[in-house]
């Protein structure tokens, strides 16, 4: 029974709170009020669920703290994770965009991977200025942020895990 206990607590020491439940969790769909700051609705959310395990003040790996948004803009050992409006020198926006096999990648290979649309807001967030204030209501309806927020909140993209293909042959399973 301590080996279980210790075990337990070993990995959520090195791999984080969540690390048997997380591969299992239902991602939460983000519930956007329009009203708030774009940040605080959907950017942070999506910190929240992807990167908060390992980037927060109690576990504080690379010396990165994820939770607010000061946090984020100091950065951590491997630089500054967000510089607003500068893609190039926004250490997060190069990790998320990395291949998933470079040893440089976030979030590693074993944790929940950010979907495409989030990274194209990331991205299209940063690349704008980063503005933890900016809300929908402040920019047009054709505007990048606001058909990304859209997307992502009222799952207008399908999910890539789903797949959609037809059964294979009985004919096919039977001669197996």
């Amino acid at each position: 029974m301590l080996t279980i206990v210790v075990g337990h607590l070993g990995g959520n020491l090195t791999h984080g709170s969540g690390y048997l439940t997380n591969p299992i969790q239902i991602k939460e769909k983000i519930q956007f009020d329009p009203q708030a700051p774009i940040f605080a609705g959907v950017i942070n959310p999506i910190f929240d669920q992807r990167c908060q395990s390992c980037h927060n003040p109690d576990k504080y790996k690379g010396e990165l703290d994820l939770t607010s948004y000061e946090a984020m803009l100091k950065g951590g050992e491997s630089g500054t994770s967000i510089v607003p409006g500068d893609l190039n020198n926004s250490e997060m926006i190069r990790r998320i965009n990395l291949p998933l096999d470079d040893e440089d990648h976030m979030p590693p290979p074993d944790k929940s991977q950010l979907t495409i649309p989030e990274i194209t807001l990331l991205t299209a967030w940063v690349a704008r200025g980063a503005d933890p204030d900016v809300m929908l209501s402040d920019l047009g309806a054709t505007d990048t942020l606001v058909v990304l927020v859209e997307a992502i909140t009222q799952d207008l993209v399908q999910d890539e895990s789903s797949h959609d293909f037809d059964f294979a042959s009985t004919k096919l399973v039977a001669r197996s």
